[in-house]
């Protein structure tokens, strides 16, 4: 089969294509379905980090009450996290990263932050081990090596950048709804231009 270069894969190969890119002068109907995924995606990112600062500040929600509902079952949803993952202290660092430098600027800085470097997971998973809590799945395999390396591979683990938002996502939303109202209110809708979940 000879491939053709000049021919079109645009659905409408009749019609000029349309940008992948978001045109703020443009009507909604003269988008493309990329534009339109992609303005979605940059509306509720700003919508994020508005709810993040919302809950940084302390405005309305004290530091009590959100440690309160990262512990509730429905922020304590760990599908797709790493096991050393805990709400209300990863949750809330999260949410504080994002506040103050920026939505995803955590995978710049992780090797250097005070939590989400593997330094102190590491340590957080040996104090977990240690002292017998509940946070992680106790082992009847306690010989000293194989803990070590389990312990070294679980805290290089990190979630992926879709994860990070939609662990935000769910966590403002949960925070917000008993603390704001009107614009500082974040509702966690359906990522879709995440794929299927």
């Amino acid at each position: 089969m000879k491939l053709n270069l000049f021919s079109s894969v645009h659905p409408e190969h009749s019609k000029p294509r349309q940008s992948p890119i978001p045109d703020p002068l443009l009507p909604p109907q003269h988008h493309s379905i990329e534009a339109v995924c992609h303005a979605s995606a940059i509306l509720r990112r700003v919508k994020l980090l508005k709810a993040c600062q919302y809950i940084s500040r302390g405005d309305g929600i004290s530091p009590n009450q959100v440690e309160a509902i990262a512990r509730t079952k429905e922020v304590c949803d760990l599908k797709g996290l790493p096991v050393w993952w805990c709400p209300w202290l990863h949750d809330t660092a999260l949410v504080v990263e994002a506040a103050t430098k920026g939505l995803f600027s955590v995978f710049g800085v992780r090797d250097e932050h005070a939590t989400f470097a593997p330094a102190p997971i590491e340590a957080f998973l040996r104090q977990s081990f240690a002292t017998g809590r509940s946070a992680l799945p106790s082992s009847n395999d306690t010989q000293a090596n194989r803990m070590d390396m389990w312990i070294k591979k679980e805290s290089e683990k990190f979630p992926e950048l879709q994860e990070i938002e939609r662990r935000l996502s769910l966590f403002c939303d949960a925070v917000t709804a008993k603390a704001a109202n009107g614009p500082d209110r974040y509702i966690n809708l359906p990522m879709f231009d995440h794929g299927s979940i």
